[in-house]
């Protein structure tokens, strides 16, 4: 038994560990509990494994040994029988289904936006190095630039494909059926997507969310967007909103007070890393800006001037336009969007800049973004503020 509790250890690093709960343990107490999970589990091994060589027996059996392991299907462990119950249309519109499954999509990559996020504030917390010792014997680095910048890089990458992903609905949905179906969607609308509201609150200050600037909650700008014009009240969609989620706002801006992403860029990163960072965290903004104009451009799309976003929201207030000036070039419609890092707009300002960041794009996204906007102003801007 010495020698297989010696194999363990140096096949898969196992090391003396101390933890608060249960106290510290030499790395031959671990093999031993790294062992006794191994043989708990090996009559599901042999009855769902053959194994071809030592190497795979080795993961195999280190698989074996976490928390939780029977062995699994794939139709069980991405749980698709549950997934694909997931899309309940209202209607008898075929094209329903793709409304729902995109936007279901969009918030399963919110979620991994989320999570990324979060990795870099975790890289912070105190227990950090102890929870994730592990890591410390593999190839993955526990360095503070190298997480910011693999951190960041992912979130860019969702994005990205988010854009490009919003050619489902542009080019493979249909107009007719979506003004159809979308009036039994009442009073529902992606304007109420909690997750996008609460990476926008772990990106920056509340003042910059806030219309006016202010450290008001209950300023935030997307509730903007969803004011009846009429009687300058909270519409239904914004008290649903409100009635499920402020109590959640409240305490994300509480819990982020000070510690954002860009108050850990500025109080955590050395100068040095802060300028290799501080590139990422402008391509992660304008990203997101081109996300919000293609979103903007696909609705555009699909419904006619001037009518209300699904839901009765004024999806102008939120989402930021592009829009001809004199005929002639299309630029940013800044207007009342806010800005994630306002401190890093000097010198990207001018009227034009989002319109050279699209220009640089690859072909699939510039044309998701800048391509659909029509010639002679027919969105209608040309009264829009700068």
């Amino acid at each position: 038994m010495d020698d297989i509790i010696k194999m363990l250890i140096d096949e898969f690093n196992i090391v003396d560990t101390i933890d608060e709960e249960v106290g510290s343990k030499t790395k031959e107490e671990n093999a031993q509990d790294f062992l006794d999970k191994i043989l708990l589990n090996s009559v599901k091994i042999k009855e769902n494994y053959n194994f071809t060589s030592k190497d795979q027996f080795l993961d195999l059996i280190k698989g074996a040994a976490l928390e939780d392991f029977i062995g699994v299907t794939y139709w069980d462990y991405i749980e698709s029988d549950t997934l694909l119950s997931l899309q309940k249309p209202k209607t008898n519109y075929p094209d329903e289904i793709i409304f729902i499954t995109y936007h279901q999509q969009c918030e399963l990559y919110f979620k991994l936006i989320i999570q990324e996020l979060e990795r870099i504030f975790d890289f912070y917390e105190e227990d950090f190095e102890k929870k994730n010792f592990k890591l410390k014997d593999s190839n993955i680095y526990l360095d503070e630039l190298k997480t910011w910048e693999e951190r960041l890089t992912r979130v860019i990458r969702y994005w990205r494909n988010l854009i490009i992903s919003f050619d489902i609905l542009k080019k493979g949905f249909s107009s007719e059926e979506f003004r159809e179906f979308r009036k039994a969607l009442l009073p529902a609308s992606g304007f109420q997507t909690y997750q996008f509201r609460k990476m926008e609150i772990m990106l920056t200050d509340l003042k910059n969310l806030t219309i006016p600037s202010s450290e008001d909650v209950k300023k935030l700008y997307w509730r903007q967007g969803a004011i009846n014009q009429s009687d300058n009240k909270p519409s239904k969609l914004l008290e649903n909103f409100n009635n499920k989620y402020d109590s959640i706002f409240f305490e994300l801006v509480e819990r982020f007070k000070g510690k954002t992403i860009f108050n850990l860029f500025q109080d955590k990163l050395s100068d040095k890393d802060r300028k290799q960072i501080k590139p990422l965290l402008i391509d992660l903004e304008d990203t997101i800006l081109l996300w919000k104009i293609a979103h903007m451009n696909m609705i555009v799309e699909h419904i006619p001037k001037n009518s209300s976003g699904t839901g009765g929201t004024d999806y102008s207030k939120y989402l930021p336009q592009l829009k001809q000036l004199e005929g002639k070039e299309v630029v940013f419609n800044k207007g009342s969007q806010v800005l994630y890092f306002p401190e890093f707009w000097t010198g990207r300002n001018h009227e034009n800049y989002i319109s050279s960041k699209v220009a640089e794009l690859p072909t699939q996204m510039n044309e998701m973004i800048y391509s659909i906007f029509p010639p002679n102003n027919a969105f209608g801007f040309e009264n829009s503020e700068e």
